[in-house]
């Protein structure tokens, strides 16, 4: 009537617009965050963004889904992408925000909480000394460059991450 639309209407619009002109989707790298409260609309957006890309990078936690009763979110999609063999995944078990004491009990929590359908997590804290500082920014000017940090970050602590699940389980 007004020539107006919401924002679920726009993430439709957009994927069709995509469909039926490629050359619209001018980025061959993509970072979607927050990705356990992506709809089945959202999804169809991102798998049109996805087509010809060079990378994707979905990062998201489906114990965190709070958009399900308000904008049909569906945790579920997160945990089909992580349980697709085709796809590369990996888990960021660390935490610079909380410390032992809190990682330790998310971990103990959620394995109280456990349920079939949700992605198995493991906590741990950069630094178990409470008195430690913490990391306040990483900034990395490429995307590879940030990937590289993170592997060599996950290589140099691979013991203690690989103790840390073993405890866990």
């Amino acid at each position: 009537f007004y020539n107006a639309l919401g924002f679920a209407d726009s993430i439709v619009l957009a994927a069709q617009a995509l469909t039926e002109n490629p050359a619209l989707n001018e980025h061959a790298l993509w970072i979607f965050d927050e990705f356990q409260d992506f709809n089945t609309a959202e999804e169809s957006l991102v798998r049109t963004c996805m087509d010809g890309a060079d990378g994707v990078l979905l990062a998201g936690d489906d114990d965190q889904a709070i958009y399900q009763s308000f904008k049909g979110s569906r945790p579920e999609i997160i945990r089909d992408w992580y349980r697709d063999p085709s796809i590369a995944n990996a888990m960021l078990p660390l935490c610079d925000r909380s410390s032992y004491h809190i990682c330790m009990g998310a971990s103990t929590f959620l394995a109280q909480h456990d349920t079939a359908e949700r992605i198995d997590k493991v906590f741990l804290p950069i630094d178990t000394d409470e008195g430690s500082s913490r990391i306040q920014v990483v900034v990395a000017s490429k995307p590879w460059t940030a990937v590289g940090y993170v592997s060599e970050f996950i290589e140099q602590h691979k013991d203690q991450i690989s103790a840390r699940a073993d405890e866990i389980r």
